[in-house]
């Protein structure tokens, strides 16, 4: 079965990185995280999503022009760029749909990056609608297109949709101040009988560093 490997958001300055997240002073953690993307990066062909106006980080030798992809940013009341997310923008839907073209129907795919609950969570749920219903959602130049998105993806999330498709987690950053709530949903509950949909995605071959 073919596999596919995305990066979203992949690397961050470590100095900001290890100063922002006091669990990541256990030593070497982030440098594991790293090297294990760059080993990922020279044994497969990888997608690189990051935000508009950034560049390929010359971290990664493999990766060109053709197989790198702009996420989207959200807009505050003025117009004005407020943050990133991990959503493909969506002026890029048509590159990215190229290059899923000639991909077996039942390819896999494994997102990597940073972070869960954050902007690889949010890729992970436009691209889930993308292979397995077969449309683009989550255009963060829409807000209320969002708010239905979100509603959509509940509701797959509630069925356990996230855990059947060939979608899943691979080498993911997660913020230690955001583990107590994704356990919670973890539990099988009235709301989320198979557990969120982050953790849907989720295997034996998945690497969480928290």
């Amino acid at each position: 079965m073919t596999s596919i490997n995305i990066f979203v958001h992949p690397l961050h300055p470590e100095k900001w990185y290890e100063e922002t997240f006091p669990f990541n002073k256990k030593k070497g953690l982030y440098e594991v995280y790293k090297q294990n993307l760059k080993k990922i990066e020279k044994e497969n062909d990888v997608i690189l999503i990051k935000p508009i106006g950034s560049t390929i980080d010359n971290f990664f030798e493999n990766i060109d022009d053709s197989r790198f992809i702009y996420s989207g940013h959200l807009q505050d009341s003025n117009g004005k760029r407020s943050y990133n997310t991990g959503f493909v923008a969506s002026s890029m839907f048509e590159k990215f749909d190229g290059l899923l073209e000639g991909l077996d129907n039942d390819f896999n795919m494994i997102i990597h990056g940073a972070y869960l609950n954050n902007c690889v969570s949010e890729f992970a749920q436009q691209i889930f609608f993308r292979i397995e219903k077969g449309i683009w959602i989550f255009d963060v130049q829409d807000s209320n297109s969002l708010i239905k998105s979100g509603f959509r993806r509940f509701l797959a999330e509630k069925k356990g949709e996230f855990l059947k498709s060939n979608i899943r987690y691979g080498q993911v950053l997660a913020q230690e101040m955001i583990t107590t709530d994704i356990h919670r949903k973890k539990v099988p509950s009235l709301l989320y009988p198979y557990g969120n949909f982050d953790y849907q995605l989720i295997d034996k071959n998945s690497k969480i560093y928290i």
